[in-house]
């Protein structure tokens, strides 16, 4: 795992390096790609990057097709990628064509499906497609973002280089996220991996917060915006952290982000199973950053399906392999994303006034007042998250899709 962060992050990869990787993982997938131009070149450097994200993809492929017909698209696929070149499409009103048919699309083809289009750029109207861009890309490459000459012989106007950024861009962010559940929490080191130092040696004071450390922290601070769980996995006393929070206003990331706090001298594999009980999920839901290669060790033992980043002494870097760290991106932000890490303190000082208080009592702290509703609009992601978590009294194990779910607001 840490040997290919470092390929991938730290070292230059060539294309002539990259269409030598085969996919090695056994957690397999197929992807259909409707297409009007060539995908092959993101195929040929995509191998690389599923690795790290740890799936590998069946590519099925259709014709060029233009006029959109899905004659033959795969619909066994565990997803769909529509992959456009829009500068095919010369009439004006193209925007609505292609809404048009992915509207058809989309009555036979209930898997997620994704729109990538490269030379131009039009409004998906459906909320069910997943809009991907480019752009950014484009910004980077400039001029180098497509290789027209090259055009005849590759079956795209895009370029090497630009087929490499958009296979590192599907291969590490976007299928794993779409063809698998999100992370749900990151559990971070603090000493030389939030800023540079050692906070039992060098004191509050004397950290330093570095412009990396900054941003990482700031990144941090966004993803806990986004429902992730934040949580702080540390060999310190737990006193000198609450005081390191609270006296460093430089800091871009305070102890109101923080979900746990797990600070103590026992083995990092510990604070990790204290953090996993709390927010009651599995370890392949996590990802544990660390700048000690050792203190990673010893948790993947303890805990090998957790997911692992290597912090590195400049933190932009360990800032770029975390916003490019597999499912990490979430597509669709839900209510309830935002007040889950508010839900599981809540569930921490209940059981705490549980252990002080006689049941009446408790009760009566609890101010509860009930509010219910039938088939309201406004619930309906809820209802379609709540009704496909496996549950023992699901006797049909029937998993219902978002799209397939109507709910009409009542007179």
């Amino acid at each position: 795992m840490f040997e290919l962060q470092n390929e991938i992050f730290h070292e230059q990869v060539s294309r002539r390096k990259l269409i030598n990787k085969k996919q090695t993982s056994s957690n397999k997938y197929k992807v259909a790609v409707y297409r009007n131009h060539s995908f092959e070149l993101i195929e040929h450097a995509i191998p690389l990057f599923l690795n790290f994200a740890d799936i590998s993809i069946d590519f099925k492929y259709s014709d060029y097709d233009d006029s959109l017909t899905f004659i033959d698209l795969d619909r066994d696929s565990d997803a769909l990628l529509l992959w456009l070149d829009l500068s095919r499409y010369e009439n004006e009103d193209k925007e609505e064509f292609i809404n048009s048919r992915i509207i058809e699309l989309t009555t036979f083809y209930k898997k997620p499906i994704l729109f990538f289009p490269v030379g131009g750029s039009v409004l998906i109207k459906n909320p069910n497609v997943i809009q991907l861009s480019g752009a950014n890309i484009q910004e980077k490459l400039g001029t180098d973002f497509f290789d027209l000459r090259m055009e005849t012989n590759t079956g795209t106007k895009l370029s090497s280089k630009a087929s490499i950024e958009i296979a590192r861009f599907l291969g590490l962010r976007v299928f794993p996220s779409v063809l698998q559940s999100p992370l749900k929490a990151v559990v971070l080191d603090l000493d030389n991996t939030l800023y540079r130092g050692v906070l039992g040696e060098d004191g509050w004071q004397n950290l330093t917060l570095t412009p990396g450390h900054a941003a990482l922290q700031n990144y941090i601070k966004e993803l806990a915006s986004k429902g992730y769980f934040i949580c702080i996995a540390s060999k310190n006393e737990e006193q000198d952290v609450k005081e390191l929070f609270e006296k460093r206003k430089d800091f871009p990331l305070g102890l109101s982000q923080i979900s746990k706090l797990c600070v103590s001298w026992d083995s990092k594999g510990d604070s990790i199973s204290k953090i996993l009980k709390f927010l009651n999920i599995g370890a392949k839901d996590v990802l544990f950053v660390d700048d000690n290669l050792g203190e990673l060790a010893t948790v993947l033992s303890s805990h090998p399906n957790i997911n692992c980043l290597h912090a590195k002494d400049d933190a932009f870097e360990t800032l770029e392999v975390l916003k490019n760290f597999p499912r990490m991106d979430k597509f669709k932000i839900n209510y309830e994303d935002s007040i889950r890490k508010k839900d599981i303190q809540a569930n921490e000082e209940r059981e705490r006034l549980l252990k002080s208080l006689s049941k009446e009592e408790f009760l009566r702290t609890l101010n509860m007042e009930l509010t219910y509703g039938l088939n309201r609009n406004k619930d309906i992601d809820r209802v379609t998250e709540l009704g496909n978590k496996t549950n023992q009294f699901i006797c049909t194990y029937r998993r219902y899709k978002l799209s397939l779910i109507h709910i009409s607001e009542p007179t």
